[in-house]
Order: C-alpha cells, then sequence, then structure tokens
C-alpha cells in the first residue's frame, strides 16, 4: 500500500454521504474522499474555478450536518457519468468546523482499518 504523502490524509466516504453547494440548491453530489484540508466530489455542474462554495455535507454516523466553507481548485469532466469530479480547499476553518471535521474524518478512518484488517483474515 502506497504512503500517504499529504498533509492531511484523504479517507474514502461511503455512498451515503452527500454534499449540496449552495449556488446550487437543487442539486446533490457525492463526496470521493475528504481530508482535514479539503474534499473531493462528484456533482452535475462544472464548478468554476476558485468559486468559493458552502457545503453542506450530511453524514449518517453522526447527528449533525457539516458546513464547511470550500474554494473550488480544480474540476473535470467525470469519464464514466454525466457529471464532473472536482476538488476543493478548505482554506477558512472555524474552531467547530474543524472538530466536527475532525470527528467525521477519525469515524471514517476507524471504519477503513476495521475494513482492511477484515480482509487480511
Amino acid at each position: 500500500m502506497q504512503q500517504e504523502r499529504r498533509i492531511h490524509p484523504r479517507v474514502k466516504c461511503p455512498a451515503s454521504f452527500r454534499i449540496m453547494v449552495d449556488e446550487y440548491p437543487d442539486e446533490v453530489g457525492q463526496v470521493l474522499n475528504l481530508s482535514m484540508g479539503g474534499i473531493t466530489f462528484i456533482f452535475p455542474e462544472k464548478m468554476p474555478h476558485k468559486s468559493v462554495c458552502d457545503f453542506i455535507i450530511t453524514c449518517p454516523v453522526t447527528p449533525f450536518n457539516l458546513n464547511i466553507h470550500g474554494e473550488i481548485i480544480w474540476s473535470k469532466n467525470f469519464s464514466s457519468k454525466d457529471c464532473y469530479i472536482s476538488g476543493a480547499v478548505f482554506p477558512y476553518l472555524s474552531e467547530d468546523e474543524v472538530s466536527h471535521l475532525r470527528r467525521v474524518i477519525s469515524i471514517f478512518s476507524s471504519e477503513m482499518e476495521h475494513n482492511h484488517a477484515k480482509e487480511k483474515k
């Protein structure tokens, strides 16, 4: 397995982990991975580079939504679907956002480790 070289390691998110972006209130996308530094997601619209978005991320394993501001740093066509894959960074996290994000990442990191251990058996 390749060592993660990023400052903030990414965790994969389950299919039920969803995202909404405020400029497109009726559109819903899907989170691919998440870290303390940013997010990669699939969305029906191409996100403009450097646009600032309010992400409302609903997570089935926590009693709260993550409300996070992010800046789009790339967006490209997702080849197998009629949608786009995009990446955003979280440059301005509040203390509450940091706390909630850490909690969710910790839950999914533990779940990934548990599933990896089961696969090795």
